[in-house]
Order: structure tokens, then C-alpha cells, then sequence
């Protein structure tokens, strides 16, 4: 198997085991805030917290188009994404 089928049968096993976790990661929480023990060695916190969340629409709506400019800053980021392989044709590939 390639590095690139490894890669991508992990992706499919992650977002699997992250629909799962977070199923019973919110049956937890919906138990309210506390300490939750299981048979091993860790235990859960659950607590309730507030947040404050900078609406940037609004921001952006009060800031001139000059203003945003000199303070965006760019950096190079590298992302893989993974796309269905549907009538794709590789070139240079070894089977």
C-alpha cells in the first residue's frame, strides 16, 4: 500500500472515531458539569465556561479597506486535501 492510500484510509478512520467521540463526548456534557471516572487511570472535567467571540464581520464593517490591508499579514500554508478519484488520469505513476 502507498503512503498516499495510508494517508487516506486514516482520514476515513479519523473523521469515523471523531463522529464517535464527539456522540459521546455530548451525552457526557449533557450530564452537566463534573468530574466523570471511568476503570482507568483518567477521568473527564466537564465544565461549563463563557467565551467571548470577536464577530469580525462587524470589525471589518468599521475598518477601512486601508486599515484591514496594512494589518493582514500572509504566510505560506501547505494544506492535502483529499479528492475522489473519478476519471482522473495520473501521469508518471507506477502501478
Amino acid at each position: 500500500m502507498r503512503e498516499v492510500d495510508t494517508y487516506i484510509e486514516l482520514d476515513e478512520k479519523i473523521k469515523e472515531l471523531t463522529a464517535k467521540k464527539k456522540a459521546i463526548g455530548d451525552a457526557i456534557k449533557a450530564e452537566g458539569d463534573g468530574e466523570y471516572f471511568g476503570e482507568g487511570d483518567n477521568y473527564l472535567v466537564i465544565k461549563t465556561t463563557k467565551v467571548g467571540r470577536l464577530d469580525l464581520k462587524a470589525v471589518r464593517r468599521k475598518l477601512t479597506p486601508q486599515f484591514i490591508t496594512r494589518h493582514t499579514h500572509e504566510q505560506d500554508v501547505t494544506k492535502i486535501n483529499i479528492k475522489k478519484n473519478e476519471d482522473k488520469v495520473v501521469l508518471g505513476a507506477v502501478a
